[in-house]
């Protein structure tokens, strides 16, 4: 199954595994897929081939048929969307569940109501809370990470289902100090950010060390934690060959590429500017930029190297994502 998008690669776990291979892997998908016109999103049960167990990767080449598709936001195969209310630090607000609800019926899957922060709540008036809302046709699991209460339950309720949506409000559950689309950063290590330190926020570090912040979320500042990432070359030289292998040359690249400008050295060295758009196939934006690459010749007119110089952060950033050093 699909559990993650990750710019052009896919998060797939295996429903078997061996001693071998680890229970996750992260794919490419076969040129194919895309020639068909055949998306691929969380929640697709998958086949993949290609396996290179040392590295974790793999190639995606079949995407099974669909039991179950939400668009907003895109999950394919969910049975349960569970709606996650908290009864208080915000108090509870009966319109904003009504629209949540009715969200969630429109899916015509199976609609799970929990409500969380229990423990912030007189007993009596959160069983008055309970019956109002089993009277709406509405049952809700009553779950408290502070004392514990209803997290069995919900954890069996959640197996019974083969995949699950949650839905919310920002601040009902311990997901909401991780950050979430249209979040804004307004402070990085106790500094507030302006237009003159934006682009120089305090997120240097080593991999996996933790960075406090504030971030604007729904109108409100966010408390949150997050930890600096890794940047790796995650492609291996056999599932090179294997793409090169199986891939359709006329999927390459691309979608509009023209040369501007064109170099040579007399030692050998030949520069081309040129200029790309593509599009991403996880978000459907396109993206333009410009890529120098220098090509050297050895002495028998042979290439002897190839160098790119690209604009990846200007890319990404075109695409919606914010990046940082």
């Amino acid at each position: 199954m699909v559990v993650a998008l990750q710019a052009n690669y896919l998060e797939v776990e295996l429903d078997q595994v061996s001693e071998r291979i680890p229970s996750r892997l992260l794919c490419t998908r076969r040129t194919r897929l895309s020639h068909r016109g055949e998306a691929v999103y969380v929640g697709d049960r998958v086949r993949v081939e290609a396996i290179d167990a040392s590295h974790a990767r793999a190639v995606v080449s079949h995407v099974e048929p669909r039991v179950s598709f939400l668009t907003r936001p895109p999950v394919a195969n969910a049975t349960t969307v569970v709606v996650a209310l908290a009864v208080a630090q915000p108090a509870f607000d009966p319109d904003q569940a009504s629209r949540f609800l009715l969200t969630a019926e429109r899916t015509s899957l199976h609609v799970q109501l929990v409500l969380t922060k229990t423990d912030l709540l007189e007993p009596e008036a959160l069983e008055q809370l309970r019956a109002r809302l089993h009277a709406w046709g509405y049952p809700p699991l009553l779950v408290s990470t502070g004392s514990g209460l209803g997290l069995s339950k919900l954890k069996q309720s959640l197996a019974g289902s083969s995949l699950s949506v949650l839905c919310g409000p920002s601040g009902v559950s311990p997901a909401s100090k991780s950050l979430e689309v249209g979040d804004s950063f307004v402070e990085v290590a106790g500094v507030r950010v302006t237009d003159d330190n934006r682009n120089r926020l305090g997120f240097r570090g080593k991999p996996g060390e933790k960075v406090d912040a504030v971030v604007l979320r729904d109108g409100e500042e966010v408390s949150i934690t997050v930890a600096r990432g890794a940047v790796r070359q995650m492609t291996s030289k056999a599932q090179l060959l294997e793409n090169m292998t199986e891939s359709d040359a006329e999927g390459w690249g691309p979608d509009d590429m023209m040369i501007i400008e064109k170099s040579a050295t007399e030692d050998g060295v030949v520069w081309i500017l040129s200029s790309s758009k593509f599009t991403e196939e996880a978000t459907g934006l396109t993206a333009d930029a410009y890529t120098a690459t220098r090509f050297v010749f050895n002495d028998e007119g042979k290439v002897s190297r190839v160098a790119n110089l690209t604009e990846d952060r200007f890319v990404l950033e075109q695409q919606g994502y914010s990046i940082t050093r």
